[in-house]
């Protein structure tokens, strides 16, 4: 036990804040999702008080065989090849049928008035507030706090249009490093602040060269000449958090921080938007 105290006093706390930041901003967000979503279910499953009682069993039959269907196909695709991110679905299709069912069963023994679908509509209304508060506001307060505290953007060259280009010293020059560990390790060293770096890394950059073709003018002839030309590349970096640090070793406990595209030309144009082109 002493030796658990031990250890726990020497960890250096800022890597288990930023997971527990993490894992707030997830759960915010998960909430936020889910109650929207299962309340939509429950006002439905309502709504159905106004069509014929056996019109509304056929429909919950049908809508029981779809998601069961749906349902066994997930599970043979996810032992087949190994893929589980199909029953999430699953659980979520379960979850909507329960309250939607539930919906259905509380107007087959209660009269839904017309106070009470009023009352519901504006329950509806601020749910749905809530559902935008959390899809635009909360991601934006996230990356905010990560681009100050933790990552540098200037090296990644996010920027907008009326601020300086990137330093001479950024991702786009260092990315064209040959050897992948020299690479990576120095992309990490300036990528993410002094504070942080035991316990974030970036831990894959994977990149796609965008290649079009281009028309050159060419004097004293009719025709312009075509040829291809690279005209951007695009990367995908994905930063990870070790929250007990020790990063070099290989079993370490991980969890991905954020993810994101960057553009190499859109880094350094002088019109347009931030170069950060959508997060993935």
């Amino acid at each position: 036990m002493k030796n658990f105290v031990q250890k726990w006093k020497s960890l250096n706390k800022i890597g288990l804040k930023l997971s527990l930041i993490c894992g707030l901003n997830w759960l915010v967000g998960f909430i936020s999702k889910s109650q929207f979503y299962l309340f939509s279910a429950v006002f439905a499953g309502m709504l159905t008080y106004y069509i014929p009682e056996k019109a509304r069993q056929i429909t919950l039959d049908i809508l029981v065989l779809l998601v069961f269907a749906n349902c066994v196909v997930s599970l043979v695709y996810s032992s087949f090849l190994q893929e589980f991110r199909r029953l999430k679905s699953v659980l979520y299709s379960l979850a909507l049928l329960f309250f939607l069912e539930a919906g259905i069963q509380y107007v087959s023994q209660h009269t839904l008035t017309e106070s009470m679908v009023d009352r519901l509509l504006i329950l509806g209304s601020i749910s749905f507030v809530i559902l935008l508060l959390a899809k635009f506001i909360l991601p934006t307060i996230f990356n905010h706090y990560l681009f100050k505290n933790v990552i540098n953007k200037d090296y990644l060259g996010i920027r907008k249009t009326t601020d300086e280009l990137p330093p001479q010293s950024n991702i786009y020059v260092d990315a064209d490093e040959k050897d992948a560990n020299k690479r990576m390790k120095r992309i990490n060293k300036n990528a993410i602040k002094p504070a942080y770096q035991e316990f974030v890394e970036l831990s894959f950059l994977n990149r796609e060269v965008i290649t079009a073709i281009s028309y050159k003018i060419v004097q004293f002839e009719k025709e312009n000449k075509r040829t291809f030309i690279d005209t951007d590349t695009i990367y995908y970096p994905v930063f990870t958090v070790h929250p007990f640090g020790n990063i070099g070793g290989k079993s370490d406990f991980y969890h991905t921080l954020m993810k994101f595209k960057l553009s190499r030309k859109a880094a350094f144009i002088v019109t347009g938007e931030l170069s950060v082109l959508k997060k993935v």
